[in-house]
């Protein structure tokens, strides 16, 4: 793997918009916490809405870095603040949610009834921002809603719900992915996400479940997900024991 994060700085500070947004893109696992100023600015005051959003949306790698105290908390507070005046009084929809998907990550109090009052609307597009959220939050009090969208009528949020019961290993969500994969799911997004969130939650008959999907599986890609999955199947048995 080559790594381009100096290409990316450069990238930061040009004149176009596309140029700053794939600079973002290209630091998003540089854990340099110099940058963050940068791209609170950006989120704050960049007149390009593409490039606001990623720029909150990369704060929550950050987010992230200092909730496991990986970075100052006097740097995780300023972070939290833009983000959650993001939520409250940006004018796009999308860096508004792209915000509160980084603060799903954070413990703050301000954050439940955020994630709660986004899954509300009957926009999908933010109910899969509020569902993303809850898969990064740790927080098992989230179960319930996300076990609740499993079966969505909007694929999008249904693809979300699944993420997150993975990243949350909700063991109740088990059977009922177990189930859809032994369904026909022609969907390739959606397969993908019920392998991995399947090798996430582990258990009772998920090996054999993949192991038997591997072996009538023609599709390459495919065959990449399920051996991935079976890797991360491995570790998760093993913190299991």
């Amino acid at each position: 793997l080559l790594i381009y994060d100096e290409v990316g700085k450069i990238g930061l500070h040009d004149s176009d918009n596309q140029v700053i947004f794939n600079a973002i893109r290209l630091l998003w696992h540089t854990e340099d916490k110099k940058l963050v100023p940068e791209y609170i600015n950006y989120l704050t005051t960049h007149p390009d809405e593409g490039v606001r959003a990623v720029a909150g949306g990369i704060l929550g790698n950050f987010v992230y870095l200092g909730e496991v105290e990986s970075i100052p908390a006097s740097l995780l507070t300023t972070i939290e603040e833009a983000l959650l005046k993001a939520t409250q009084k940006e004018r796009s929809d999308l860096v508004r949610r792209r915000a509160l998907e980084s603060l799903g990550y954070s413990s703050r109090e301000e954050v439940v009834p955020l994630i709660k009052s986004a899954l509300a609307k009957s926009d999908p597009l933010w109910q899969e921002s509020a569902l993303f959220a809850m898969g990064r939050s740790a927080d098992n009090q989230w179960d319930k809603y996300v076990l609740k969208h499993l079966d969505d009528e909007d694929l999008s949020v249904r693809i979300a719900a699944i993420h997150a019961a993975g990243d949350l290993a909700i063991e109740k969500a088990r059977t009922f992915l177990v189930d859809l994969l032994n369904d026909d799911i022609e969907d390739d997004d959606l397969l993908s996400e019920v392998i991995w969130a399947l090798s996430q939650i582990g258990g009772e008959g998920v090996r054999e479940t993949l192991e038997g999907l591997q072996d009538k599986t023609d599709d390459p890609d495919i065959c990449d997900v399920i051996e991935d999955a079976l890797d991360n199947l491995s570790l998760t048995e093993d913190s299991s024991l």
